[in-house]
């Protein structure tokens, strides 16, 4: 902590009395600083030397006294006092821990050159006065060790003389009260940042021998774990009893000074006696203490201590391998955090785990295992990724130069004009888009099929998922056609032809191993593209770049698409559960569906209520236990934050030929274990890497189930498999009733109910020819893209969104374009070497540790204003990154100056308070002006003038800027004090007049806003409105889709 006051009257006796050290044994008085070297003061503060000094005479003979009717009213200067945390001085000083000690006076020695660096005084030139800056400073620091209330407190006071040197001459320091320029205004403005970097240097420090802190407020106060502190506040205690814990430091040094008590001397044998009974009875008597001594020599032996370099273990360079490879199965771009989280998640938790995981971290980005996509090391693409992109595309150069597609017989059919080109050209692989229909999808196979038949050559379907797989083998069309689903290990026939069903949805890693088997199998390959989501990496672009060629397909069945267009969320899902109720009741087939397991259980429950109501669900309602299957791979199943507390595991016995089943009791995340019980209450206890693929986890709720309730079986029950759609008749004791198939079928709920309400899936999941999609889309997923997916499940879409008609029409006319990886990183080129030289630029683009670290300390201290000081960033970044200090943050800041990153501007307050700004938000401000300069004087009014009539009502205000709107021949106008004036109304009074124009001169109004209540204000009148949030991403999308926007015509 560190508290500033102006030096205390008679200071010579008070900091030099020897009842200020009972216990450091002597005073503990040095000079510091460079003024005090240039005057030749070093070593031991003697009581005449601070005397003289503080009248302001100095060794040299110089004298700054200044007197007034005889006395000398030179101003001594200033007392900072740096005060250890509590756990610091019970260790000092109960404990005799002089490494404490060292440690405080080396935190206080850093404070100070900040301190210093702040020094300034008034240089009058040629009768102008100008505040010069001189970074040298004369002070006197004296140790104490006991507080008011006779406390343990290692405290230094600092007294920073009023002297400083300028070109030779000896001045006193800058004051000034006005513009708050001088070097003790600068103190007291930074007072809180100079105390966190004393703090943050002392807390380094502390931990370098094994102590183990934690943070105990807000500002980076902290404490060392298991020291009791408590007891040894009671000054503190009465300042809080005086302010409250929530008070400002100003507060609290106010409080400091009225409750200040006189202080008394004590017996120092019976002061430490008392010390010692205080730690014995909160809990840290001899016995702790040793221990707590022991595991700090343990954590130094180990190599644990905070401040120590630590060399990467083993297992957690693995750890972070396999969370990039985890995170790149199923992203194209991972965050810093992501990468983290994954890999603490695959460890067992230890001291100084977290600071060993950056660092590996840190090895992998030098390594080029993780690609930075931003120069502040925040998101990244991995080497995965590149060389995946990098294979499939040789892979398949490889395929269309050396692989041979032959045509065994002469070709009798007659096919379809797109199937007529590819048996023409016959490519090795192939592009074809078939988009429309879940049937109009599976035409286009077949089309495949019978071209590849008619030449004589062998053809297999591949699917990528269980919905697919189910409609084709419904299709009694494909069943003499061999089918495979991905990864079933079924070898390729050699020569023949593949065909891959909404091959959109291949991954990178997927698309790699599928072309290495077909090109080995001289198997050509035809891709079927229906334009849905795709899969991690877009193999069809990265293919089509390499120049597969891609075949347009015939256009299939019109999608029947309707849309209703509902602003409110609540409003919205209610009428899908009416629209779904009555095609239920219609004995219509109909499924509703929307992106994300929240957005699906409110519908589900909406829909439920609705159905509930019209009596088409039963009042009588029964509650089982639910398990839901908890999809596990073979990297998830290694993460930790897999398994949950009260989840179900399943193992097949094949031995006992029987399901074993175990509840999870405990997850306990330090060791890395889950302890299970097993249905006769005996325990065991597992590693995560011990769940191999024979293992089944359940998530266990509850589930309320209705008469007439639609349920989709989630996994093998009775005789009914995974994904079957049953409908429940009844209930009987310990089982419910389910028709499917026209049979009905006994489910015994004791063990739980593998099932889910049937009414609600993700875009796409089911396969249906026929039947209607009652499609909830927000207004980001209001995309080709979900329309495209949701088309397999059915003939009639209805897509409910919040969007307006117009918008919706156009968003859904649009082709998607989704960026690669390399694409991301800014690279070209197919080869190695240009993989290797993209990973390189992205590399070297990165800061360096400090200045990543600047950058967070200066978004801190920004949060409040825009610009900030050199020291407030370096205080700000210190606790985010324990390993760094002010000094090498200092160069770190200097360097961004010096390469202009960082740009000083006028603060008003002089040079000791320098304000500074990022370069990009300079540049940013800069073009915004510019901008806006550019645009006065370019448009041409909404209105050439504006009648009385239209201004009736308003006040001088309103009418000012309802004139100013409609008149104005500015690209951007800015209004100014526009809360609680009436702005709605005059907003209103602006969409009158301007509905007055022709209908062709009628500009679109758009209403933007920082918040939603704000958006909701204006659409009440009218206004079509978002958040600036909400526009900036639709345009972001846009602008990703390759959509040339033109903002020109509306009026926002």
């Amino acid at each position: 902590m560190l508290t500033v006051a102006p030096i205390a009257n008679n200071a010579a006796n008070y900091y030099t009395h020897e009842d200020n050290y009972y216990f450091l044994g002597n005073l503990e008085a040095r000079w510091m600083g460079e003024g005090a070297k240039s005057l030749g003061l070093e070593g031991e503060v003697t009581k005449d030397q601070l005397g003289e000094i503080l009248e302001g005479r100095l060794p040299n003979g110089q004298s700054l006294e200044r007197r007034e009717n005889g006395k000398n009213v030179h101003r001594e200067g200033q007392d900072l006092t740096f005060s250890a945390p509590k756990s610091v001085s019970v260790l000092g000083l109960v404990l005799g821990d002089k490494r404490m000690i060292e440690a405080h006076n080396h935190a206080v020695e850093v404070a100070l050159k900040e301190v210093e660096s702040l020094a300034s005084t008034w240089v009058m030139v040629e009768g102008k006065t100008s505040l010069e800056m001189t970074k040298n400073l004369v002070i006197a620091a004296f140790n104490h060790d006991t507080s008011r209330e006779h406390d343990p407190l290692v405290h230094t006071h600092a007294l920073v003389m009023n002297m400083t040197e300028h070109n030779g001459e000896w001045r006193t320091l800058s004051s000034d009260t006005q513009q708050k320029s001088g070097f003790s205004e600068a103190v007291y403005a930074l007072q809180v940042s100079l105390g966190q970097i004393y703090r943050h240097a002392l807390r380094e420090r502390v931990e370098s021998f094994g102590m183990q802190t934690h943070e105990t407020g807000k500002n980076g106060l902290w404490d060392i774990v298991g020291v009791p502190v408590v007891p040894f506040s009671q000054r503190h205690a009465q300042i809080m009893d005086a302010v409250g814990h929530e008070a400002s430091l100003k507060s609290r040094d106010v409080a400091a000074l009225d409750t200040r008590q006189a202080k008394t001397t004590p017996e120092k044998s019976e002061l430490l006696t008392d010390w010692f009974d205080r730690l014995d009875k909160n809990g840290f008597g001899s016995e702790e203490r040793k221990t707590s001594y022991a595991e700090a020599e343990q954590r130094m032996a180990k190599g644990e201590a905070s401040s120590m370099s630590r060399e990467v273990q083993p297992d957690i360079t693995r750890a972070v391998t396999d969370a990039i490879a985890l995170l790149s199965d199923k992203q194209l771009s991972m965050t810093y955090s992501q990468v983290l989280a994954k890999t603490l998640g695959g460890l067992e938790a230890r001291a100084g785990m977290i600071a060993q995981v950056r660092e590996a971290i840190n090895v992998a980005i030098e390594q080029r295992q993780l690609i930075p996509l931003d120069e502040k090391k925040g998101l990244f693409t991995s080497s995965i990724h590149l060389m995946n992109e990098l294979k499939l595309q040789q892979i398949a150069t490889d395929m269309k130069q050396h692989n041979r597609t032959v045509s065994f017989q002469v070709r009798t059919e007659t096919l379809t004009p797109v199937m007529e080109k590819v048996a023409d050209t016959l490519p090795s692989i192939a592009i074809v888009t078939s988009q429309g229909l879940g049937k109009a999808q599976r035409d286009g196979v077949l089309d495949c099929v019978t071209m590849a038949q008619s030449q004589g050559r062998d053809v297999a379907v591949m699917t990528l998922d269980t919905t697919s797989a189910k409609a084709f083998t419904m299709d009694n069309r494909f069943a003499s056609v061999p089918k495979m689903t991905l990864g079933d290990g079924q070898p390729l026939k050699p020569n023949s032809t593949l065909v891959v069903a909404n091959a959109e949805k291949l991954s990178l890693k997927s698309a790699l191993s599928l072309l290495e088997s077909a090109q080995s199998a001289n198997v050509q390959v035809l891709m079927m593209d229906s334009g849905g989501r795709k899969g991690t990496g877009n193999v069809l672009a990265t293919l089509q770049d390499t120049g597969v060629p891609r075949f347009q397909g015939e256009s299939s069945a019109v999608l029947t698409v309707k849309t209703a267009h509902i602003p409110d969320k609540n409003h919205r899902y209610a009428a899908l559960a009416e629209d779904y109720a009555q095609l239920h009741s219609d004995m219509k087939p109909v499924v509703a569906q929307v992106s994300g397991v929240r957005e699906q259980k409110i519908v589900t429950d909406t829909i439920r209520q609705t159905l509930t109501e019209r009596g088409m669900l039963s009042e009588k309602t029964v509650t089982v236990t639910q398990l839901k299957p908890v999809w596990l791979d073979s990297h998830s199943r290694k993460q930790i934050d897999s398994y949950r507390e009260g989840m179900v595991m399943e193992r097949w016995n094949a031995d006992k030929k029987e399901v074993e089943r175990y509840t999870i009791d405990r997850v306990t995340p330090e060791t890395r274990s889950v302890t299970l019980f097993n249905d006769q209450g005996k325990k065991q206890v597992m590693k995560p890497q011990q769940f191999d693929g024979q293992w089944s986890a359940y998530q266990r709720q509850t589930m309320d189930i209705k008469q007439g309730e639609q349920l989709t079986i989630l996994a093998k029950q009775n005789k009914l498999s995974a994904r079957d759609a049953v409908t429940v008749s009844g209930f009987m004791p310990n089982a419910i009733m389910v028709n499917f198939n026209g049979k009905t079928y006994r489910i015994d709920v004791r063990d739980g109910v593998k099932a889910d309400y049937g009414y609600v899936t993700a875009p796409g999941q089911q396969a249906n020819d026929t039947g209607t999609v009652l499609l909830a889309a927000s207004a980001r997923d209001t995309q080709p893209t979900l329309l495209n997916t949701a088309a397999r499940s059915g003939e009639h879409i209805t897509v409910y969104t919040p969007l307006d008609k117009m918008e919706t029409e156009r968003r859904l006319s649009r082709s998607p374009v989704y960026q690669q990886a390399r694409q991301l990183a800014g690279g070209e080129g197919l080869d190695a070497k240009a993989i290797e030289q993209t990973a390189d630029n992205a590399a070297h683009a990165l800061w360096s540790k400090p200045e990543k670290a600047l950058q967070q300390g200066m978004e801190l201290a920004q949060e409040s204003q825009f610009f900030f000081s050199r020291i407030d960033a370096i205080a700000k970044a210190l606790p985010l990154h324990p390993s760094l200090d002010s000094q090498s943050l200092g160069n770190a800041f200097d360097r961004l100056v010096s390469q202009k990153a960082i740009i000083p501007v006028t603060s008003g307050k002089g040079a000791a308070q320098q304000h500074y700004v990022s370069a990009s938000t300079w540049e940013m401000e800069k073009q915004i002006l510019t901008t806006i300069l550019a645009g006065k004087g370019t448009q041409t009014p909404l209105m050439e003038s504006v009648s009385d009539t239209v201004l009736e009502g308003l006040t001088e205000g309103q009418k000012a800027a309802t004139t100013l709107i409609l008149t104005t021949r500015d690209q951007f106008v800015g209004i100014q004090g526009y809360a609680g004036v009436g702005r709605t109304t005059q907003l209103k009074a602006v969409i009158k007049v301007l509905d007055t124009l022709p209908a062709a001169q009628r500009p679109e109004v758009i209403g933007l806003a920082p918040t939603h209540r704000a958006v909701g204000e204006m659409a009440a009148i009218g206004v079509k409105s978002q958040t600036l949030h909400a526009f900036l991403m639709d345009a972001n999308q846009r602008q990703q889709q390759r959509e040339v926007l033109d903002l020109k015509t509306p009026s926002f």
